[in-house]
């Protein structure tokens, strides 16, 4: 696996996490008054996504996974092969189902559900880059 790669991909994330605490901390009310709010939420949101599925799709050829055809199915392997926990396997599933939705084609998501995403999930992102890093760590010491 490419160091840039890892090494982009960190930035991009701990960036955007960073920006998107700062959304959170937000009552609903501030967060919703400004579309800039919003429309940053979801490119921010968007960006870390990316970034995630792009580590996603690196660590599976790092690890010798079959190439897959969607989130779900890369997901899937990771977990099968016991890279992640099968308790946040639907988490990482809905946020990334969250994403695809309105980012492939073009929506925009309700204020509602883009508010409790950056007020709830931003852990589970957090703790998603986390295990990735894990992962490529340990494979580097062969210790899975």
């Amino acid at each position: 696996m490419d160091k840039k790669i890892i090494k982009d991909t960190k930035i991009i994330i701990t960036d955007n996490l960073e920006k998107l605490h700062l959304l959170r901390d937000q009552g609903y009310e501030e967060f919703t008054a400004d579309f800039r709010n919003i429309d940053s939420g979801i490119a921010r949101l968007q960006s870390t996504i990316t970034a995630l599925q792009t580590l996603e799709e690196n660590i599976s050829s790092l690890v010798g996974l079959s190439s897959h055809t969607s989130n779900h199915d890369c997901l899937d392997r990771l977990k099968k092969a016991g890279f992640l926990k099968k308790e946040h396997l639907k988490t990482y599933e809905q946020m990334m189902k969250f994403i695809d939705r309105f980012s492939k084609l073009k929506l925009r998501p309700d204020s509602k559900k883009l508010y409790k995403v950056v007020k709830d999930e931003l852990d589970s992102l957090e703790e998603f880059h986390i295990n990735l890093l894990y992962i490529i760590k340990a494979h580097k010491k062969g210790e899975h």
